[in-house]
């Protein structure tokens, strides 16, 4: 039967969607004498765990706790979980996994057996693994997990000589392409983008929108435009612009420049600690794709390709990439390639670790 309850457990995390943005999905169920006594999810960053969810106001006595994730034993945001259950006196805890995070890992375990609770772990570990792996990457390399979206024609461009790109792809991608703005927690385009197209950056297909990110070190957006606007947006900007506070939803942060750009590694380190960014998707332009690439942040992509030629002089959908030697290019594989009305969709990356 701990398989049956550790399955309930992983549909109960599943609940908790995007909200949980750093955090990971975790969720709980309390059995007695076979009978399910509550369930709880981690529901929201920052607020209560899911064995808190799971065991308030309940008498859980002699009962086994089903949790997909080890419990925390440190102070952070909220209390320590493990101490919650000690003092619930639970006969039992089955969990899934145990916690990436080096503050926990292995100490919420030892601290249940101290206190003589028979504690079980592994139960449907593949399964509660893949519910985390998000979780676990970013937990690893304290950054976001980055995946690349563009559309192409059939010999790599975007647009025509003359800027001309809408619409390269058919509608059925380019709704396509929108929905995948709903998978994630923040959208990041350059300031050539954010200029010369007026992107809006929001979800159309439904969904929370994400939050927007704009690379411009000078600032030099047209505060006219939609970014400055209804929805939050962060502007990446050189250290000491000075150029005074933006809009109600707009603001900037300034980070170093590395070779005279924005630093990759300070805007992805400000997104995953300050921002509680988890996943990022980059649009373009061209260069900052390529700026991705080069610095080894491309996690995974996903490419739409039309079946046109713009020819040698169109605009290459990525920018300068170096690379003396086909052993030091950039390698990656192909996961999945669909058709989509009259484009292909080439799915794939180094890691893919989503859905998209």
């Amino acid at each position: 039967m701990d398989e049956v309850f550790m399955k309930l457990a992983i549909e109960e995390a599943r609940l908790g969607g995007r909200k949980t943005k750093t955090n990971p999905l975790v969720g709980a169920v309390l059995v007695k004498d076979g009978e399910v006594l509550s369930k709880g999810h981690h529901e929201i960053f920052g607020q209560a765990h899911a064995e808190v969810n799971c065991l308030k106001n309940m008498d859980a006595r002699g009962a086994t706790l089903y949790v997909t994730l080890e419990p925390c034993s440190h102070y952070g945001k909220t209390p320590p979980c493990a101490d919650l259950i000690v003092e619930k006196r639970l006969k039992r805890v089955v969990i899934g996994e145990l916690d990436s995070n080096p503050k926990v890992q292995g100490k919420g375990l030892a601290r249940l057996k101290e206190a003589g609770i028979d504690v079980t772990y592994g139960v449907l570990e593949e399964d509660c693994h893949k519910l985390n792996e998000i979780f676990h990457f970013t937990m690893k390399r304290k950054r976001p997990y980055v995946f690349l979206k563009w559309a192409q024609s059939l010999d790599g461009k975007i647009a025509t000589a003359s800027g001309e790109s809408q619409w390269i792809t058919g509608e059925e991608a380019r709704k396509d392409a929108n929905r995948l703005r709903g998978l994630t927690d923040a959208i990041l385009v350059g300031r050539n983008t954010a200029s010369l197209d007026n992107p809006r950056l929001t979800c159309r297909t439904g969904g929370e929108n994400p939050l927007r990110i704009v690379l411009d070190s000078q600032l030099k957006t047209p505060r006219t435009h939609a970014l400055f606007k209804d929805q939050p947006t962060i502007f990446y900007v050189q250290e000491d612009l000075g150029n005074g506070p933006l809009t109600e939803t707009a603001r900037k942060v300034e980070v170093p420049l590395k070779d005279g750009k924005l630093s990759l590694k300070e805007i992805l380190r400000d997104l995953y600690e300050n921002q509680q960014v988890s996943r990022l998707m980059v649009e373009g332009g061209g260069q900052v794709l390529a700026s991705f690439i080069q610095e080894g942040y491309a996690d995974q992509f996903v490419v739409y390709e039309a079946p046109l030629v713009l020819g040698a002089k169109g605009k290459p959908s990525l920018g300068d990439l170096h690379y003396p030697s086909l052993k030091e290019a950039f390698w990656s594989s192909f996961k999945e390639v669909d058709i989509l009305g009259q484009d292909l969709k080439i799915k794939g990356g180094p890691e893919c670790l989503l859905e998209l």
